[in-house]
């Protein structure tokens, strides 16, 4: 497991095109935001004597965003990306492994702080609940049995 302190304001992730990256303002501080967290997360990565997880690693990402009262313009989603995209290369090869996620935003002192842990997925103690969960999503939606779709109000 490897868990990190990532200290400073996280821009939420913003789209942009390759002409807007370079000229708009608010895709110029994404970027800034990601160098910032880049910096932190290699020193952090040293600083542990950890390497690089193996790729195609199954992974659960989970992440802690810590803010001021009052900060709450973005969602929880967009900051999540932003750690994700800043990790990549440096954490691990690729954030498409990574197959879980648990996030959670709160109020919290007068400083911007996000933790972040990495954990190997295990599919093994997957609760059996969630599988069977999962199954009859596949079973009653996926294969279109219009009682199961009434039955959740999807028609």
């Amino acid at each position: 497991m490897y868990t990190f302190v990532i200290h400073g304001k996280i821009k939420p992730a913003v789209r942009m095109t390759q002409r807007s990256k370079w000229r708009d303002p608010q895709a110029l501080e994404y970027l800034a935001s990601q160098d910032a967290i880049r910096v932190q997360l290699r020193q952090q990565m040293v600083k542990n004597d950890w390497e690089m997880l193996p790729e195609r690693t199954p992974l659960i990402l989970s992440a802690g965003f810590f803010f001021p009262s009052g900060w709450h313009r973005a969602d929880c989603s967009n900051r999540l990306k932003a750690i994700e995209d800043a990790a990549n290369g440096i954490v691990w090869k690729d954030d498409r492994w990574i197959d879980l996620y648990d996030t959670v935003g709160q109020f919290a002192g007068d400083d911007y702080l996000c933790v972040m842990t990495v954990n190997v997925l295990d599919y093994v103690p997957l609760k059996k609940a969630y599988f069977e969960a999962l199954m009859w999503v596949v079973d009653n939606i996926w294969h279109g049995k219009p009682e199961a779709l009434a039955a959740v109000g999807a028609i």
